[in-house]
This record gives C-alpha cells, structure tokens and sequence, in this order.
C-alpha cells in the first residue's frame, strides 16, 4: 500500500512498447526493460520505495562504483531476491540498482558482488 500511496501526480508515459519511460509531473519514475520485463527504477522512485522500508540495503560509509560488494552491506530487508530492483543507502549516497543476491545471503556471505549499482547520488 505504501508503494501506491507513493504516487503523488499525474503519470504520463513515453516511447514505444517495449521501452517506455513513466514519468510524474515530467520526473522520470521508472522505465520498462524488456530483456527481462522488469521495471527500471530511477533515483526518485527509489527515494519514495526508501520510505516505505521495503527492497532496502543499507551499506557503509562508501561511494560505490559498479558494484557492491557484500562487505559493504550493513542492512537487506528480508523481502529481496535475486533479480529484484533494490535501494541502496548509506551515509554518504543512495540509489538504486539490481540484487545479484538475495537478502539472507548478502548478509551470511564472506565475499561476492551483491548488488549491480544502476544509478547513485551523493549526500
């Protein structure tokens, strides 16, 4: 309900089947993929999915760049698997990228890549 709740405008919708952009009050909120028909989220949508406490990981104090590893992880909420769109926050960034792992493995593993970084921005 939260994620619903979220939406706070007008949504318009860009481009052709299959790569569309949604965009809120001419902000970009997410894109289509269609190599494997999931929603792309942007740096705003991953603020708004950050308040609702869900697909969440907390890192460290670190900017990353490519990947997060899973030394870097802190949090993961318990609802992510592999393949998920995630929000990554720490005290020095945010953004949003994919799992390569699930939540429970992010935070037993010793070592891997746990999330593909998409986009980030400073705090």
């Amino acid at each position: 309900m939260c994620i619903r709740d979220s939406i706070k405008g007008r949504l318009q919708f860009d481009g052709r089947y299959p790569h569309i952009r949604v965009y809120e009050n001419g902000e970009h909120l997410f894109s289509t993929v269609p190599e494997h028909g999931k929603l792309s989220l942007s740096l705003l949508s991953g603020e708004r999915l950050l308040s609702c406490g869900v697909y969440t990981v907390g890192i460290d104090s670190f900017v990353p760049h490519g990947s997060i590893t899973v030394r870097g992880v802190r949090t993961a909420t318990p609802d992510i698997r592999v393949g998920d769109e995630v929000v990554f926050t720490g005290e020095r960034c945010m953004g949003v990228g994919t799992a390569l792992m699930g939540a429970s493995e992010m935070q037993t593993s010793t070592y891997g890549s746990c999330v593909s970084v998409r986009r980030y921005r400073e705090l």
